[in-house]
């Protein structure tokens, strides 16, 4: 399962598993440790993300993903954080992804923070705190030019790793 896909082709599976290993290169604190559920173009089923999480202790889960939708004019970076009854770490999952998107400021896209009850079993499941990052639109064109660009990639995912860094060193484990 690629996930959503962009016209040209380009796989949602393949823009995660992107940003996630750019992230793995980017990370220079050696008090974080980064786990990836997945190195190479697999499906994995989100019970064996979720159990992979619990089995390392995971002290926060960041699920990494690209949206799609039929309005072209969609666009942005999401971060979507469990409704507040659907998880018992919502605040400290709340504060994660706002923790996060304030680190975002910097990228050229509009980051906003949502909630559903669907479509997040992975995150409504952790046993951390946990936060779905949608990294933009694979049908809007300009998302979709940023996504392939790997300096764009790389900055998202140098972002990324210090709303990581932060959300730790403000509210530890």
């Amino acid at each position: 399962d690629g996930g959503a896909q962009a016209q040209d082709g380009t796989r949602e599976s393949d823009i995660a598993l992107q940003l996630a290993k750019l992230m793995l290169e980017e990370n220079a604190n050696s008090s974080i440790r980064l786990i990836l559920t997945r190195a190479v173009d697999e499906y994995q089923h989100p019970v064996t993300k979720s159990e992979l999480a619990t089995k390392n202790n995971a002290d926060l889960f960041v699920s990494l993903h690209a949206a799609a939708d039929p309005d072209r004019n969609s666009s942005g970076i999401e971060i979507f954080v469990p409704s507040w009854d659907t998880l018992r770490h919502y605040t400290a999952s709340y504060n994660f992804g706002n923790t996060i998107a304030n680190k975002l400021s910097s990228i050229p896209a509009k980051v906003s923070i949502r909630q559903r009850k669907t479509g997040i079993w992975v995150i409504n499941a952790s046993t951390c705190p946990a936060v779905l990052i949608e990294a933009g639109y694979l049908t809007n064109p300009s998302d979709l030019q940023h996504l392939k660009n790997n300096a764009y990639m790389r900055n998202l995912a140098r972002n990324i790793l210090s709303g990581i860094e932060s959300y730790l060193d403000k509210y530890g484990r």
